[in-house]
């Protein structure tokens, strides 16, 4: 199934019950998008927030009281709860730390600060992030900005991510580093050639996903199809 591209510039769910909107996406109590870009179904669990500056691919989900914010990010992708994608980092060069300097709201309510001439908030500030597709993140786990995680990496619960992670690799620790791979080279190399998640989900269905080998053989099957019926 085809879905269409569309830009959410701010949706809140403020009731009591999980509401579907734009037909395609399902967010729960509390759950925000902000200026973000879906290209197909999403799912927000309670008080998660998807933007802003998010560009997202089809049938991800963000779990409970998560956030992520300023990336691109593929399909397939399923974060846990409490998860903090590229939060925003205070400056460690500047005269200070604290928000006070490019910040208006914090302590609005208090004359002088709401007076006070600072500085506004620039692109240079943030560093985007980038996801591939068929991506796990568990609990409790940070990625940093400037980050890139590759295709079909799980990243450990309670995880800080503070450097690239390849494709296929499960990375755990503060900060995390690799424990080991999914498959071996050959079958890595098969997987990242398939790319799987550009094909219609109809196209999945049935094949043997316990079976890695079997599964890629289909795979390959159909998209050879699918080529040679274009040409």
């Amino acid at each position: 199934m085809k879905f269409r591209e569309f830009f959410i510039d701010s949706e809140v769910n403020d009731g009591h019950e999980a509401v579907t909107r734009h037909d395609v996406i399902r967010m729960n109590p509390g759950a925000c998008i902000y200026k973000t870009t879906l290209l197909g179904p999403a799912f927000l669990d309670r008080n998660s927030r998807m933007g802003p500056d998010v560009r997202i691919g089809r049938y991800c989900s963000v779990g409970e009281t998560t956030g992520i914010a300023r990336g691109n990010f593929g399909s397939f992708i399923a974060m846990g709860a409490r998860i903090s994608v590229n939060p925003f980092n205070h400056p460690t060069d500047w005269l200070s730390i604290h928000d006070f300097q490019y910040r208006g709201d914090s302590y609005g309510w208090v004359p002088e600060y709401r007076d006070l001439v600072r500085l506004s908030r620039t692109a240079d500030m943030f560093q985007p992030v980038t996801f591939g597709n068929d991506i796990w993140i568990g609990n409790n786990a940070t990625v940093l900005g400037g980050v890139s995680i590759g295709d079909g990496a799980v990243i450990a619960a309670g995880s800080v991510v503070t450097k690239d992670v390849p494709p296929y690799s499960i990375v755990a620790g503060v900060p995390a580093t690799i424990k080991r791979r999914r498959f071996n080279d050959k079958i890595i190399e098969r997987l990242l050639a398939a790319k799987w998640w550009e094909l219609e989900l109809s196209d999945l269905s049935g094949l043997p996903f316990r079976d890695i080998e079997r599964c890629l053989d289909e795979i390959e099957r159909i998209k050879h199809s699918k080529t040679t019926q274009i040409s």
